[in-house]
C-alpha cells in the first residue's frame, strides 16, 4: 500500500478576505422572476486600498476581480501593485479561471 505525503510547508496565503458574503440578487417585474443571481463577494482590504472578488455560483469555477480601489471611495481606481498581486494569487490558487473587471 501506498502512503500520501503531504507537505507541511504549503505556502501561506500572501492575503485572505476580511469578509466573505453570500448574496442573491433578484428582479421582479410583473409577479415574474426575471433576473436571479446567485453569488458569493471576496472582500479583500488593506490600510489604504479595496479589491473585491466575485463567484456566481452557475459559474462556481470563475472568479471575477474588481479594483483596486481606494480605501472608502471605491469609486477611485488606484495602483496598488503588491495588494493586487496578493488578490490575484488567492483567487488563481482557488479557481481555474479568474478575470478582471473595471468597475464595482
Amino acid at each position: 500500500m501506498m502512503e500520501t505525503q503531504h507537505s507541511s510547508q504549503q505556502r501561506p496565503d500572501l492575503i485572505v478576505p476580511t469578509k466573505i458574503e453570500h448574496l442573491v440578487y433578484e428582479i421582479i417585474r410583473e409577479e415574474k422572476l426575471t433576473t436571479f443571481n446567485n453569488y458569493l463577494d471576496y472582500h479583500f482590504e488593506t490600510a489604504t486600498s479595496v479589491m473585491r472578488g466575485r463567484v456566481y455560483l452557475d459559474t462556481p469555477t470563475e472568479m471575477i476581480l474588481f479594483g483596486p480601489y481606494a480605501q472608502g471611495e471605491q469609486s477611485v481606481e488606484i495602483d496598488d501593485l503588491v495588494f493586487e498581486i496578493a488578490v490575484t494569487d488567492y483567487a488563481q490558487r482557488r479557481f481555474p479561471s479568474v478575470k478582471r473587471m473595471e468597475a464595482i
